[in-house]
């Protein structure tokens, strides 16, 4: 069964080579079949999107499946006979979040006196995937809620592991913006490709950890700012930011709500 099963090119941006060669190249996960290309960010620190259109532009194989990934995610099994099930129309991830309405009941009351009383929809995130996250501590966090087999859609993808397949890769010519440059451009393809191409980003079930969640600094925002301008009649939730405050910035940069999400009750 091995030589039907497809070939995957794992594509790296690394600076800490010896997590690098345990999660990857010394990975028992990822042996027969596998390629291993790795972008040295030591000395010349390049976006990381910057290093993905470098492999999109120079070396992407003629046939196969193509996995971004953080220096600091390892697969925890063999991903290709999963691979197997998969439609090549869509872009995969182990975990990311969707936007989910549900029926509420809200009131407003003074005092003891009530003002407003009214049922409508409100908006929710939820998370989906099955991923460990493994703390510098030492301990592990583990997110359990699996996607609905084979894929589950979902809003936009965590950015540790992005998978796509060649075809889908040169029928659309699909790279990364490089202008979030170390946040949020998985996020950014996600909408992009939807709103463009009508390509879904899904959640699969694989084994895998992920060392760190990372954090959010003032890049971080400067690239969500930009990310909410950029899409601004899309409503969309990420892995560090919910609907919720998707829906405050649109506020705080006075952005209009579209028309068909204007009776949320979230929605002032």
């Amino acid at each position: 069964m091995s030589a039907n099963l497809p070939q995957v090119w794992l594509v790296c941006a690394m600076n800490k080579p010896e997590m690098y060669k345990e999660f990857f190249t010394d990975n028992p996960n990822c042996k027969e079949g596998y390629h291993f290309v790795c972008y040295d960010n030591r000395t010349d620190n390049q976006p990381i999107p910057v290093r993905y259109n470098d492999f999109l532009d120079h070396a992407l194989p003629a046939e196969g499946w193509v996995a971004f990934c953080h220096q600091d995610f390892r697969l925890d099994e063999d991903i290709r006979p999963t691979l197997l099930n998969l439609s090549k129309e869509c872009i995969y991830g182990v975990v990311g979040t969707k936007t989910l309405a549900k029926k509420a009941f809200t009131c407003k009351i003074r005092g003891c006196k009530l003002l407003k009383a009214s049922f409508g929809t409100d908006l929710y995130t939820e998370y989906v995937g099955r991923i460990k996250w493994l703390r510098k501590d030492g301990s592990i966090k583990e997110l359990h809620r699996p996607a609905a087999e084979p894929a589950e859609t979902v809003d936009t993808l965590e950015p540790c592991f992005v998978l796509l397949h060649t075809d889908l890769i040169r029928k659309y010519q699909l790279r990364f913006d490089p202008f979030f440059d170390f946040h949020l451009y998985a996020e950014e393809l996600s909408v992009r490709a939807r709103l463009l191409y009508g390509v879904q980003s899904k959640i699969i079930n694989l084994q895998s950890l992920h060392y760190s969640k990372g954090g959010k600094d003032e890049n971080f925002y400067n690239k969500y700012i930009t990310l909410v301008r950029k899409y601004p009649n899309e409503l969309f939730s990420t892995m560090s930011t919910g609907i919720e405050d998707l829906l405050v910035m649109h506020r705080a940069l006075g952005l209009d709500t579209p028309k068909k999400y204007r009776n949320m009750l979230l929605i002032p």
